[in-house]
């Protein structure tokens, strides 16, 4: 388990930083998705 803060989690490109990225990226796939509905 990483502990800190997570400025300092996302820095060190661990468990927790990758954890992040997909998070992010998920949730801009999320959002592409319901633009594309909305103008369906």
């Amino acid at each position: 388990m990483e502990r800190g803060r997570h400025e300092e989690l996302l820095k060190l490109g661990g468990e927790c930083s990758e954890m992040w990225k997909k998070q992010q990226k998920s949730e801009a796939q999320e959002q592409q998705t319901f633009s594309i509905e909305s103008y369906s």
